[in-house]
């Protein structure tokens, strides 16, 4: 027999689903805003402007190719440098720096983020204690908080989608998001501890026996699912103890709704919305992946070089890939790594057959990946066996490294690819300066990026860059060894094609000092033994573009110069794309003007 409730009650459930409604319009408003302000950046990068769609033939596709032709009409378009755009850009630029300043004591959350924060928080206190004061009524009412914690899921769970349709709009990274995953977990956890809590408060008040029953025991099971999820998400876990963060999360999030489902009829709605986005996000990764055969071979300084046989096209600089080997020891691991190689499409070396992956090994995981890759050193004749493990010969592969030994075989096996993911609107080929920087095996983005830029130019596409400043930071000399090859072929496209490419080496151990590249010529490399200075290097660029373009200034009354605008890519250790992002922001106004304005797309290690 269902219990009765009084009036006063009745009014308060009322309230409480009211408000667990509100929560969830107002997650959803604040994402369709984020939406509606990227859309005419979507309309631009994914329709009109798109180079990387799979679907050849479309109107869309023909769409694209009649702009690519109008823009190679005018070699040089310009950018940024209209006086309207540009002070529009000007006036938003402080805002920007002010959203963008890193708070200390905070784990690195960025000013916007912590305000953002802050407001949602201060919201959820307000709506927690709405009509809700009164002794009597907020004894009683401990749903009130359950109904706020149960709202928040369905935004929650659609910040961590990898397919999130929200982030294929907004052009973002699902990474990026995860500073507000963790958050809204935090306050799900927090709320729902409230809500047991005073629940228990009420029992005692009442001096009721507490009973294991039904809406008790799953609401227990439900606040330790959570509680297991927010202690294996801190970042020393995270970082440290991956796979373990990984498993809690899958048990966590099945524990948690399975729980909230049998807790009460009240949280089936919000968790049928919840289990629509798992499925979904699940549906789309089945349809991305791809069953290939990828080639493993061991590199100098403890790199492997992947290649995925059969995958060519549809990805941009910068974005990865998730990889599972289809092997006892790795079947049920898969993790990210970034495509070392351009598309085909866009390839300055001619059409290619496969997607490039070089994987860095500095865990367990990699290290692994490493021992796969270490083929016997006496090359063969005969063709891969994939059951037995057995060499395989590439021809073109071996004329790349017949400079050095430790890179003429490889073992192949089957994978499955997920992918691509990551921001999906930056496009470097836009600008006509560019900066691309790295530390480390951070290169495998800036060498996407450099093929990306030199041979949309050779196929005459849309690129109209003329000056690339390419900055690499390593520790052993030995890692160039794995590129180098590739790069003198990209380095010489670009020359042909009127492209100024200046790499700059740094080297910072004592390794640097005598070393000498095999394959490049001393005068396109510049070697150095101490750390890049970043500011250095973007002021030097932003005063040798001003002066040198002096043929883009348009559009500005007052007769300074203006540059053709300055794209920045970086892609290394933490420490190293934060500098850089703080060379970005304290530039002054006059700078920002002189470069045309300046665009920095940033890829970091780690999770």
């Amino acid at each position: 027999m269902a219990p009765k409730y009084s009036v006063e009650m009745l009014a308060i459930f009322k309230t409480n689903k009211n408000i667990g409604m509100l929560i969830l319009y107002v997650s959803l408003g604040m994402t369709g805003f984020a939406v509606l302000l990227r859309l005419p950046k979507f309309f631009k990068e994914r329709i009109l402007y798109s180079r990387f769609s799979k679907f050849q033939g479309s109107f869309l596709s023909y769409r694209a190719q009649i702009i690519n032709r109008t823009e190679i009409e005018k070699p040089f378009p310009q950018v940024l440098c209209s006086k309207k755009i540009s002070q529009i850009y000007l006036f938003l630029l402080p805002i920007y720096k002010i959203i963008r300043f890193k708070v200390p004591l905070t784990g690195g959350l960025l000013l916007g983020q912590l305000l953002l924060m802050t407001v949602y928080m201060i919201g959820l206190i307000v709506l927690s204690i709405f009509k809700n004061t009164d002794h009597k009524a907020s004894v009683l009412n401990h749903r009130r908080f359950a109904a706020i914690a149960i709202a928040q899921l369905p935004l929650l769970v659609t910040l961590t989608m990898k397919n999130s349709p929200i982030d294929f709009l907004i052009g973002g990274s699902y990474k990026k998001s995860n500073v507000f995953h963790r958050f809204l977990g935090r306050m799900v956890f927090t709320f729902g501890l409230i809500h047991g809590v005073l629940q228990l408060r009420k029992q005692l008040i009442r001096k009721r026996p507490f009973r294991l029953v039904k809406a008790p025991l799953t609401g227990i099971i439900a606040l330790c699912a959570l509680l297991l999820m927010v202690l294996t998400g801190l970042r020393f876990i995270r970082k440290n103890l991956y796979q373990l963060f990984l498993v809690a999360h899958i048990v966590g999030y099945v524990t948690a709704i399975v729980a909230l489902w049998m807790h009460t009829p009240a949280t089936q709605p919000y968790l049928a919305f919840v289990i629509a986005v798992i499925g979904f996000d699940f549906l789309v990764t089945i349809i991305k992946s791809r069953f290939k055969r990828a080639i493993f071979t061991a590199m100098p300084d403890g790199l492997t070089r992947i290649e995925v046989q059969g995958i060519n096209n549809g990805w941009r600089p910068g974005q990865h890939v998730y990889i599972r080997v289809l092997r006892a020891r790795f079947f049920f691991e898969k993790h990210p790594f970034t495509i070392a190689n351009a598309p085909s499409s866009s390839s300055p070396h001619g059409s290619t057959n496969y997607m490039l992956l070089v994987v860095k090994a500095v865990g367990d995981f990699t290290k692994r990946i490493h021992k796969i890759g270490q083929a016997p050193q006496k090359p063969s004749e005969f063709l891969v066996d994939i059951n037995d493990d057995k060499t395989v010969q590439k021809p073109e592969f071996k004329n790349n490294f017949d400079n050095f030994n430790e890179a003429v075989s490889g073992i192949t096996h089957y994978v499955i690819v997920d992918g691509p993911y990551g921001s999906s609107f930056t496009d470097l080929t836009k600008y006509k300066n560019v900066l691309l920087c790295a530390g480390g095996s951070g290169f495998t983005y800036c060498m996407t990026a450099l093929e990306d830029i030199v041979g949309e130019a050779a196929r005459g596409g849309r690129s109209i860059t003329r000056n690339i400043v390419l900055v690499w930071s390593l520790r052993e000399p030995a890692m160039l060894e794995s590129f180098e090859s590739t790069l003198v072929n990209t380095i010489a496209v670009g020359f042909a094609k009127n492209i100024n490419i200046d790499f700059r080496l740094f080297i910072t151990t004592q390794a640097g000092s005598n070393f000498r590249p095999k394959l490049l010529p001393k005068t396109i490399i510049k070697i150095s033994t101490q750390k890049p200075d970043l500011y250095q290097i973007v002021d030097e660029l932003i005063d040798s573009q001003s002066n040198i373009f002096i043929e883009d200034i348009v559009g500005v009354e007052d007769g300074r110069r203006c540059g053709s605008g300055l794209g920045i890519g970086v892609c290394g250790p933490v420490n190293m794309v934060d500098q850089m992002k703080d060379v970005v922001l304290k530039l002054d106004t006059e700078r920002f003007r002189q470069a045309g304005g300046v665009t920095l797309h940033s890829e970091c290690f780690g999770f």
